[in-house]
């Protein structure tokens, strides 16, 4: 056990030494009270002096000792062990001139309809309603309107492969005894395979850096127990929909009563069925057809993350139920080119090559003449650039979504139904109408609902892709990223350009921002069109003719139909795990790998300086952060209600990003609270980071302060989440703000998830939940002034209403602490020098620069 006192403790020592040094030197302070009574006044003065200033020197050695010991903690941790004590006794100093009672004024944005109820069951939704908030690609729908019918004679084949997961068993559990026991042993060999992958990944990681002279980033020291979590009353909660596999199982049953279509299933993977037709213990093989449901094949139960297992089901499929036109559905959770498919049995996902080895092991790939006309994935995530390229060969077209799905998934009826009654549509009009049939279902949901209890707002994507475009597509985004790389040798900013061109584009799953970094594609080439004109142009022409039709809706509204992963922004763990994933397992292309790695991680392998010597005479320069360091120690500029933080000309073209960080402090309970970032930072003609539209407001909900983190920032949206409790369960709020409106509206609420569970290692097909109705509780970081511990405590109650909106509003009459954030190419963040903002009568009444008002106390 490490015996040595922090400097903490040293100073808590120091203190104490002290006292006991006084106590020793009173007998000797009276033998030398004759000597005192002999000196002259101004002998007098000048050794109380010279004490002084002893004392002041052995205080300033201590906080120096301090400011090092904590130079590496994360912000709330140095501020709280550094300045918490000073700061109360400033507020309660400042607060005797502070009027405490305060008016807020603000204009409140109603984010929901005045309506009080749903619209009622009878009454239809027209379809000009549904096409008002997602409109039509008429564009997409005219080419595909040029494409010719085929024959009323043609058959038709569907292959599902149906991994229920925890979509459909809910975490019930219905497996026999023998399959727990022999399905319990796979499990933990699946998780141990995961760990030690992770090991190498890590090791070799730390390696590179360690070479180069670099630490990891600071956010991977960060500790994840430091926070006490607020208690919470137990209940049971799941954001998913009941037996959603066996739902959607159902509408494929439903209007198919025709000899030219047949729907092969194949389930496995969840511990229960709702449906009886299912036995969770067995591998199940049902043929949908003429009406007619038969359970085919019951076999012993296997592994559905198992690439045998899909190439056994597809060789079953070609053997039994051959057809003219024949689409694949993969069918469970998603996390785009981090796999596909979790299996709540024996444990593992599908990695996207798996997939492609398991159709490979039964189908030959041929661009010209693939063995499916469409392949789809009911999951989410799955419309990106790596997953289209690993299916290169094996179809006509893809249908899938850029966004996480809602839960319920597809809506299989209408287009099953085309099918059956006229076979003669083309397989272009039948993706048409599953991107169509899925926008229309949830739009429509959006419409009946608004008004309800039950309302959230379902943000959706779904595209159709020309399979034949995507190899060029993906190409030409290798030429970009490879240009990319070779102006980041010459010159290391460009990798913070990346950055801010990914951090201002629309990104997906936003309630895990920081680990998948799956970015709109369009929108990318969109913010780099100046600094790559030609790569950029190339890329358009061919994404616009990849895309052949498209939906969305709602913050989703710039998406363009095909996503990439562009590590913009990782602060956390898990995504510095997809990362080193990505780029040693799944990429195929060096300069993509190169670039990623080089960005986020701030040096190259030995291998990749030798790639990028194939391509240029220049040397990578390696990352320096002792500038980004600087800033933390530089003295903002105060005028009145704004000010600056002056940063380093050699930094200003290397920040990704940058915030407003907001913490008040609380008298009574000598603790301070945290209320989280918002987006109100801006930048001046020096390229100094300025307070910007801080103007004493702060995001809340109804009149509660919430603590917010962005997890997108786009030129139209910004996007957050919040930490809250929900009818006394954890979840986070979902929030966004449209730049042009400037109105905020609720997304709904998500389940947190966590690092440590195996089955959140991609993105998991959940429904998002309203909060109408709903008591919201806004949970805040603290930290206490006697002990220093960090814990999260709860806020006033929201009871949530139709009415309930989130807006900026005055907060209440007290003293802020104010900083102003910035992020490196790596995702760590430097905090400004805290200032001190007072709010009085509702308004910002300047800052205070808290070493100044310190010092002229003591004076």
């Amino acid at each position: 056990m490490d015996n040595n006192p922090s400097p903490i403790e040293e100073e808590k020592n120091a203190v104490s030494d002290e006292s006991e040094a006084v106590q020793d030197n009173t007998s000797s302070d009276a033998e030398k009270t004759d000597t005192k009574k002999h000196l002259t006044r101004a002998e007098k003065k000048q050794a109380k002096r010279e004490r002084k200033a002893r004392w002041k020197e052995k205080k300033k050695t201590r906080r120096d000792d301090l400011k090092s010991y904590y130079s590496d903690a994360p912000w709330i941790v140095r501020f709280s062990r550094l300045y918490l004590t000073r700061v109360i006794a400033v507020v309660l100093i400042v607060a005797i001139v502070i009027l405490i009672p305060s008016v807020t004024v603000s204009v409140m944005s109603r984010i929901n309809s005045s309506n009080n109820s749903a619209r009622p069951e009878d009454e239809p939704v027209s379809k000009e309603e549904i096409y008002e908030i997602s409109p039509l690609d008429e564009k997409g729908a005219a080419r595909i309107d040029t494409l010719s019918p085929g024959s009323a004679e043609d058959t038709w084949a569907v292959y599902v492969y149906l991994v229920g997961a925890n979509l459909e068993d809910l975490g019930q559990d219905s497996l026999s005894d023998l399959v727990r026991e022999i399905s319990g042993k796979e499990k933990e060999e699946q998780a141990k395979l995961t760990l030690d992958k992770r090991e190498k990944l890590l090791e070799d990681y730390l390696d590179v850096l360690d070479k180069n002279g670099l630490e990891p980033p600071l956010f991977l020291y960060e500790p994840k127990d430091y926070i006490e979590p607020v208690p919470s009353q137990p209940r049971e909660y799941s954001p998913y929909s009941p037996g959603a596999a066996t739902a959607d199982l159902n509408e494929m049953m439903t209007d198919t009563n025709s000899d030219k279509l047949s729907v092969v299933v194949q389930t496995g993977g969840a511990r229960k069925w709702n449906s009886k037709l299912i036995n969770p213990n067995r591998t199940q093989r049902i043929c949908i057809r003429n009406g007619l449901v038969d359970v085919e094949e019951s076999l012993p139960l296997q592994r559905a993350s198992d690439p045998d297992t899909l190439a056994d089901f597809l060789r079953f499929c070609k053997e039994k139920h051959p057809a003219d036109h024949t689409i694949l559905v993969l069918w469970d959770h998603g996390g785009g080119p981090f796999g596909y498919g979790n299996d709540y049995v024996f444990g593992g996902l599908l990695s996207i090559a798996d997939v492609r080895d398991a159709i490979d092991e039964v189908y030959d790939p041929d661009p010209d003449s693939p063995p499916f006309d469409i392949i789809g994935y009911d999951a989410c995530l799955m419309g990106n650039l790596d997953v289209l390229h690993s299916l290169e060969g094996f179809a006509d077209y893809y249908v899938m979504s850029e966004q996480s799905e809602p839960a319920q998934g597809w809506n299989y009826t209408p287009w099953l139904t085309e099918i059956a009654e006229h076979p003669e549509t083309n397989p272009a009009q039948i993706a048409r109408m599953i991107v169509d049939s899925y926008t229309d279902y949830y739009m429509e949901l959006n419409v009946r609902n608004k008004g309800s209890e039950y309302f959230i707002t379902r943000n959706v994507t779904m595209s159709l892709i020309d399979a034949k475009k995507c190899a060029e597509l993906y190409n030409a985004y290798c030429g970009l990223a490879k240009k990319q790389l070779i102006d980041s040798v010459n010159d290391i900013s460009v990798l913070a350009e990346i950055g801010r061109a990914g951090h201002n584009s629309t990104c997906y799953a936003t309630s895990d921002y920081n680990v998948y970094n799956l970015i709109d594609l369009g929108n990318y080439i969109d913010n780099l069109k100046e600094a790559y004109p030609d790569e950029c142009a190339l890329i358009g022409r061919l994404l616009d003719e990849s895309v052949i039709y498209h939906r969305e809706n709602g913050n989703l509204s710039d998406s363009t139909g095909i996503s990439i992963y562009l590590p913009a922004f990782i602060n956390s763990y898990r995504g510095t795990l997809n990362l080193l994933d990505y780029v040693f397992n799944i990429c195929d292309d060096e300069s993509i790998k190169t670039l990623y790695f080089y960005k986020n991680v701030g040096c190259l392998t030995d291998d990749m300086k030798a790639y990028v010597r194939s391509l240029t005479s220049s040397a990578p320069a390696t990352l320096s952060t002792a500038l980004f360091k600087a800033y933390e120690d530089t003295a903002p500029v105060i005028d009145g209600n704004r000010f600056s933080v002056p940063v380093d000309p050699g930094i200003q073209n290397m920040i990704t990003s940058y915030y407003i960080l907001l913490a008040s402090i609380s008298v009574d309970t000598r603790s301070m609270i945290y209320y989280g970032t918002d987006a109100l930072a801006e930048t001046d003609v020096a390229g100094n980071i300025t307070s910007g539209k801080y103007d004493g407001k702060w995001i809340c909900l109804d009149d509660q302060p919430l603590s917010p983190e962005i997890t997108s920032s786009s030129a139209s949206t910004v996007e957050y989440r919040a930490k809250v409790l929900k009818d006394d369960v954890p979840v986070y709020l979902l929030f966004s703000y449209d730049r042009n409106t400037g109105v905020f509206t609720i997304d709904g609420t998500k389940p947190y998830t966590s690092e440590d569970n195996e089955y959140e290692s991609i993105n998991l097909k959940v429904n998002s939940e309203s909060v109408v109705g709903s008591t919201i509780v806004p949970v805040y970081e603290a930290v206490s002034d006697s002990a220093a511990n960090i814990y999260e405590m709860e806020g006033v109650p929201v009871k949530c209403t139709e009415s309930t909106v989130i807006t900026r509003k005055a907060m209440k009459d007290s003293i802020y602490l104010v900083g102003a954030v910035i992020v490196d190419q790596r995702g760590d963040e430097y905090c400004s020098e805290i200032l001190l903002g007072e709010m009085s009568d509702g308004k910002l009444n300047g800052f205070l620069s808290f070493d100044e008002y310190a010092a002229s106390l003591e004076k």
